[in-house]
């Protein structure tokens, strides 16, 4: 498993350092490691949209997104509020794989 950004795996650091930086070019790590799953927030799909756009529509398919929204403003005081919807909502994408043919 790895883990951008976070507790990262060391494949994760070693592409980093090897295009020169500790910089947040998502599009640039999926393209190397290609992971068969990707999980993100909406957010952090924007930052891969933004780098590469045709990433995600070409290499993945998305396949469950998870929405915690309604049940959270259910609580009408709820300290830590904006903390928990950082992590309320996550997409789920799998690598797309393709056949070879001659």
């Amino acid at each position: 498993m790895y883990d951008f950004p976070g507790l990262c795996s060391p494949e994760v650091v070693n592409v980093r350092k090897s295009f020169g930086g500790w910089g947040a070019d998502w599009a640039k790590i999926i393209n190397i490691l290609k992971p068969d799953w990707i999980i993100m927030r909406p957010s952090e799909i924007d930052r891969v949209n933004n780098q590469d756009p045709l990433l995600l529509k070409q290499k993945y398919s998305l396949v469950k997104v998870f929405d915690k929204t309604d049940e959270i403003n259910e609580y009408r005081f709820l300290p830590g509020r904006y903390y928990i919807l950082v992590d309320r909502k996550f997409y789920i994408f799998k690598k797309i794989f393709t056949v070879a043919t001659k």
